[in-house]
């Protein structure tokens, strides 16, 4: 990919603040001080449309001290300059991350896992990040729920009377989205279908990155947090079940 597409790549993705779209164009530039017309007109040159409608002049001055105006036009702090490499820097990682996660595509049988697998891969090869991780998670959640239904349905619904009474069987696999997810990777530990430390895990940090990713509130997400999510999982669920 090359730079004007990366750019484009950038300013295009619904997840990102103006702040850093701008930034995004600053930098692009190189330590070129753009005019307020002119970053204006890069937006615009990559589909940003939107540009047109918003006000540069308080969301650059917002963003200090990434950004410094210079009497000939705005440009990049050493700050901003480090703030975009480790937004957009070298993207190496990520697309490894992306291949790492497709060669598991062929041990998948279930089209629906796949389904979602798939997505999330294109999601992280966008730098989607929050959905990466939401589809990613539900892709796992996914095989679990296969690998249970498949092999060990009899022992999971005896551990669901054990701990509950009013337990109804799970007859289907859509049965199992009654359960909360916490509460399934608790019965799956019990039954030894995980382990104590992976069930620790995965429900602590990537269930909870999830909930954290699958809600509109102000949480950011970086590259380096999904990639290791998603290698959690690709370690612990994809290449196991």
């Amino acid at each position: 990919m090359d730079k004007i597409e990366n750019l484009q790549k950038i300013l295009l993705n619904t997840e990102l603040e103006r702040k850093d779209k701008l930034i995004a164009i600053l930098n692009f530039k190189g330590n070129e001080k753009l005019s307020l017309s002119s970053i204006k007109e890069v937006g615009i040159s990559c589909g940003l449309s939107e540009i047109t409608k918003w006000n540069l002049s308080d969301i650059l001055s917002r963003s200090k001290p990434l950004t410094v105006k210079y009497p000939e036009g705005w440009g990049l702090s050493i700050e901003g300059k480090k703030h975009i490499q480790e937004l957009f820097g070298n993207s190496t990682s990520t697309i490894n991350s992306a291949k790492a996660l497709r060669t598991y595509l062929g041990k998948i049988k279930n089209s629906e896992t796949l389904v979602f697998l798939d997505e999330a891969i294109k999601c992280l090869e966008l730098d989607l990040y929050r959905s990466a991780v939401v589809l990613t998670w539900v892709g796992a959640i996914s095989v679990l729920y296969d690998y249970v239904y498949k092999n060990k349905l009899s022992e999971f619904n005896n551990e669901g009377r054990r701990i509950n009474p009013k337990w109804k069987d799970i007859q289907t696999i859509d049965d199992f989205s009654r359960i909360k997810e916490s509460d399934f990777l608790d019965m799956i530990a019990s039954i030894s279908i995980l382990g104590k430390n992976v069930k620790e895990f995965l429900k602590n940090n990537c269930l909870g990155l999830r909930n954290s990713c699958g809600h509109p509130n102000s949480f950011k997400i970086g590259k380096h947090t999904v990639e290791a999510h998603i290698e959690h999982l690709i370690l612990n669920v994809f290449s196991k079940f």
